[in-house]
């Protein structure tokens, strides 16, 4: 099985050196979303005002396999509609993830 190597980036890079072994690519995106959220869930204050934080994922030899990217966007000063400003392009037949806080059970 595979090696990969999560970095977290937020200003300063923090390297992965040991990386964990998973099946594949897509258990790799899982735990990075995974990994990135419980980070951000400790570390909420630092993450607000740096408001940039990527995990890039690499294989054992450097390449870097894919990214995650979370960052905070203030609204303009009079837009009326602040998603306006943090929309994004979804792909063909994707939905928009619900964040108010239907299906959390926490």
């Amino acid at each position: 099985m595979p090696r990969f190597h999560f970095h977290l980036e937020d200003g300063t890079t923090f390297r992965d050196e040991d990386g964990t072994v998973l099946p594949d690519l897509e258990a790799a995106r899982i735990n990075a979303v995974k990994l990135l959220g419980h980070v951000m869930a400790d570390n909420a204050p630092q993450f607000l005002s740096t408001k940039v934080w990527t995990m890039r994922v690499t294989d054992g030899s450097d390449l870097m396999l894919f990214s995650v990217n979370v960052a905070t966007v203030d609204a303009s000063a009079g837009t009326a509609d602040a998603s306006a400003a943090t929309s994004s392009p979804q792909e063909p037949g994707m939905s928009a993830p619900r964040v108010d806080g239907a299906g959390h059970d926490g």
